[in-house]
């Protein structure tokens, strides 16, 4: 079954939220003002910081019928920074949470997949195709969700169940400039 899944990623000021605004999703918009817990310690959990971008970026995530591949098509605006990361990451709205698949990263190697992710800063896209062999070596969703993420029908069921984010990283915010909660 060929799965398309679109999500709008509108993000406004976060006065008091970490990392981004609030995601529109069919079921999901956090507020300017709601609170994100979560992060600090772990370098690979965005720590709550309050981001008063009027940044905004809209994607469209595709899963193949066989699960196979998923591709993801990103374009954003407005920006207050060079984009330095983008990662699918497991959490529930409100919480931030460990990298569950990352597509660009310039600041770890292990969760950059730029040979197959392609960033445009000219366009303000980012796009590519990921696979299984694209997901890190180390799972550390199951801790945070209590369910491993280490292929792509368990990446689109917590998709679905809530429980993954898309996070836009920029220089200007580095634990993340927008975001949108799952379903999208």
């Amino acid at each position: 079954m060929h799965r398309n899944a679109i999500l709008l990623i509108a993000l406004f000021l976060l006065l008091g939220s970490p990392a981004l605004a609030g995601g529109i999703s069919t079921q999901n918009l956090l507020s300017p003002q709601q609170e994100v817990t979560g992060g600090g310690a772990d370098p690979f959990v965005p720590a709550p910081v309050a981001s008063e971008s009027q940044g905004f970026a809209k994607a469209r995530v595709d899963f193949n019928r066989g699960f196979s591949s998923v591709r993801v098509d990103l374009q954003y605006d407005r920006l207050d920074g060079e984009v330095t990361r983008l990662h699918f990451h497991c959490a529930i709205a409100g919480e931030n949470g460990p990298i569950a698949l990352g597509l660009i990263d310039t600041v770890s190697a292990d969760f950059d997949n730029s040979d197959v992710v392609t960033l445009d800063e000219d366009a303000q896209t980012i796009s590519g195709r990921l696979t299984l062999d694209d997901f890190p070596e180390t799972d550390a969703c199951a801790d945070a969700i209590g369910q491993p993420i280490n292929n792509l029908v368990a990446l689109s069921r917590a998709i679905d169940d809530g429980l993954i984010y898309l996070n836009l990283h920029t220089d200007a915010w580095p634990a993340g400039e927008v975001r949108a909660q799952g379903p999208f």
